[in-house]
């Protein structure tokens, strides 16, 4: 019965490494899209008339010789933001979570063997971690969200200055944005709220030895004798 349950913890921990593999993949290719999306902005923030252009000809080739507003096309963009960056963010968060799980196995795993043979993804991942990899980690976790953020808020501002007539287009791009600055917030608070707790933790719990209840004790005894004495 025990060498049944390890078979089957064995494999539901081989099937948890698949899962983490094939979300790495969508994790990738959701990045590649977020970034093609912001160099998309970075053409129309720096080069509008060329970005006009490139649409007008991407839309003859594709669609025809029609006419499409390019605020409409802007939203399109926006939107793609939105929905590419809700995607990462989702994929991200399974990645977390299902490497936490998966390192939950791996002790269950060691528990039941007589040597802990299968800490890859847990204790020998973390033992001794290259500067390169916690700099990629924070890279996902941290800096491109704000870049996800500070592409859009830019976005945003582009059109408020360029804002002339089509008051609904920019009204449409101003709550697609909202939603990305919305999303990409969450994210952060929920990947690093733990680690600021746990931070703050270390920092503001401290035992001060002047301030431990012994040192009181000891303060409070002298005072008595100095009292008594006098």
């Amino acid at each position: 019965m025990e060498e049944k349950s390890l078979e089957i913890l064995y494999e539901h921990y081989k099937d948890t490494f698949d899962q983490i593999k094939e979300a790495l993949q969508k994790r990738f290719a959701y990045t590649l899209t977020c970034l093609i999306i912001i160099a998309v902005f970075s053409l129309q923030l720096t080069s509008p008339d060329n970005a006009k252009q490139i649409a007008a000809v991407v839309i003859k080739n594709k669609i025809g010789d029609i006419h499409i507003n390019f605020n409409f096309i802007s939203n399109i963009i926006t939107f793609a933001l939105l929905w590419a960056s809700m995607l990462y963010f989702q994929v991200n968060t399974t990645v977390e979570r299902l490497y936490k799980y998966i390192h939950q196995l791996e002790d269950q795993l060691c528990q039941k063997l007589t040597s802990p043979v299968i800490t890859r993804e847990g204790k020998f991942y973390f033992n001794d971690m290259p500067w390169l990899t916690t700099l990629i980690y924070w890279i996902y976790v941290l800096i491109f969200p704000l870049i996800i953020i500070g592409a859009a808020i830019l976005k945003w501002i582009n059109d408020f200055k360029s804002l002339k007539s089509d008051v609904f287009y920019f009204e449409i791009d101003t709550l697609f944005i909202l939603l990305i600055c919305i999303i990409s917030f969450l994210y952060l608070y929920y990947r690093l709220s733990g680690k600021i707790k746990r931070l703050c933790k270390k920092v503001f719990n401290r035992e001060d030895p002047k301030l431990s209840p012994v040192a009181v004790d000891e303060a409070s005894e002298l005072i008595a004798k100095f009292t008594n004495d006098q």
